[in-house]
């Protein structure tokens, strides 16, 4: 029979239903978000997530967040013998980052991912109704209601600070982190 190609005449009358994308294009998008309440007596929780998609396969995406309420790194204190967390305070936090190329018979992902198969009944990290292998993680939650702006055990905070409310900081889920890759 004939070969793929169209003529000129079906070129015509299915314009309107094709779509023609540069190869070696770049192109993404930038997601900032916010949120706040009047009786945030600081700068309010922000987010940040983007995403890139290149020539030959590649994608990558970045999720970053400025948070003022959560708790630092935990280290062990020799001298009381118990784990300290250190005081919360303002800081721009990468939790997620990801890279991934597809090709013909193959893609890798390396960074923060989810991961899905069998039906659900083996693992399930998606959410999709129908996972099916791999895909890249970014996810965030957006802050609930109001809490209260201190959170510290007592004698830690003024009467004050005990009574202001605060917009708590976007929230994300620790999945998995690593390579994972399809033959």
């Amino acid at each position: 029979g004939r070969g793929a190609a169209l003529t000129g005449e079906e070129r015509r009358r299915w314009a309107p239903f094709l779509r023609q994308a540069a190869p070696e294009r770049v192109s993404g998008d930038a997601r900032l978000l916010t949120a706040f309440a009047v009786s945030d007596p600081v700068l309010p929780p922000l987010a940040l997530q983007v995403r890139m998609a290149g020539p030959e396969g590649w994608r990558v995406g970045l999720l970053t967040s400025l948070t003022r309420r959560r708790l630092g790194a935990v280290h062990r204190d020799a001298r009381t013998r118990a784990l300290v967390a250190e005081a919360p305070g303002v800081a721009v936090v990468v939790p997620k980052v990801h890279g991934q190329w597809t090709g013909t018979r193959a893609s890798v992902l390396v960074g923060a991912y989810r991961l899905g198969f069998a039906q659900r009944l083996t693992l399930d990290t998606t959410g999709l109704p129908t996972p099916d292998g791999f895909l890249p993680d970014d996810a965030v939650r957006a802050p609930g209601d109001v809490e209260r702006w201190c959170f510290l055990g007592e004698g830690a905070c003024t009467p004050e600070e005990r009574a202001t409310d605060v917009t708590p900081d976007f929230q994300w889920e620790e999945g998995f982190r690593g390579v994972v890759g399809t033959v």
